[in-house]
């Protein structure tokens, strides 16, 4: 993938996820369904087994949830994360 295209697809998977935890998406989800308080970005990267896409991880780093131990290893709440290719979102 070109780097251009690529910084498109990361642009677009930070705005998702910020989007999915905006405080009108949370109010949505939360008087939508039982279960939809339970989505958070606190729960999102609870128990992470592998890294996030570099989009989603931009911006739960910007928030706080994440810390960076190395360049090329993040840590998910202190917890060092194997590195794989990136994949999950949420």
């Amino acid at each position: 993938m070109g780097d251009e295209r690529q910084g498109r697809c990361q642009q677009t998977v930070y705005e998702i996820t910020k989007a999915l935890f905006s405080d009108a998406t949370q109010q949505t989800l939360a008087a939508g369904h039982a279960k939809g308080k339970m989505i958070t970005k606190e729960n999102a990267v609870k128990g992470a087994g592998i890294p996030f896409h570099p989009g989603a991880e931009k911006y739960y780093r910007e928030v706080g949830l994440i810390e960076v131990g190395r360049a090329d290893i993040g840590t998910v709440q202190g917890r060092r994360a194997e590195k794989r290719p990136p994949l999950l979102l949420l």
